[in-house]
């Protein structure tokens, strides 16, 4: 259940997994403050989701310490087919042109004040908007409204000048 949960957030099967093992060991070292005025499921969902944010937490401070983290999953690769034979590979030409939107699309996000980081790559991890809120310990609108000025950001920037932001 908690790997799953994860993957859902980080679409890595190996960080998901460690996070639910990290999620498993706080478990574990704090059942003793397991007061049982909620549901155990409840509880061990409560201290994923804070797993989770110190996760997020980190990955900025690297970010800010000038690591390189990843904004997309590396296990993929480049022109990985999620659904074989749904679309043809794309040209080297068009690979450099996407890697080089994905190096300008770092450097966007990177940029952006925390919250409004957090709140787009979690919804472009696919999370909708009820759940970043939680997460991020928002109001919805909040979210809608840190989303949207992180578009509105992207697009300002663009270096292509089209409408679109990168995918």
């Amino acid at each position: 259940m908690l790997v799953k949960r994860f993957m859902g957030l980080c679409h890595s099967r190996e960080l998901a997994r460690d996070l639910a093992q990290e999620t498993l060991l706080r478990v574990h070292t704090s059942l003793e403050s397991f007061r049982g005025e909620a549901a155990l499921d409840t509880w061990v969902i409560s201290i994923s989701k804070h797993v989770w944010l110190h996760h997020l937490r980190f990955h900025g401070q690297k970010k800010r310490d000038g690591e390189e983290v990843p904004l997309v999953d590396e296990e993929l690769g480049a022109g990985h087919e999620l659904f074989p034979g749904s679309a043809p590979r794309p040209s080297p030409e068009q690979l450099a042109i996407d890697r080089s939107r994905v190096g300008w699309a770092r450097q966007e996000v990177a940029g952006m004040p925390g919250e409004m980081r957090h709140a787009l790559m979690l919804y472009v991890a696919g999370q909708p908007y009820a759940e970043i809120a939680r997460l991020l310990q928002i109001s919805v609108s909040q979210v809608s409204s840190l989303i949207h000025q992180a578009r509105k950001r992207l697009r300002r920037s663009d270096p292509d000048g089209s409408d679109d932001p990168p995918s």
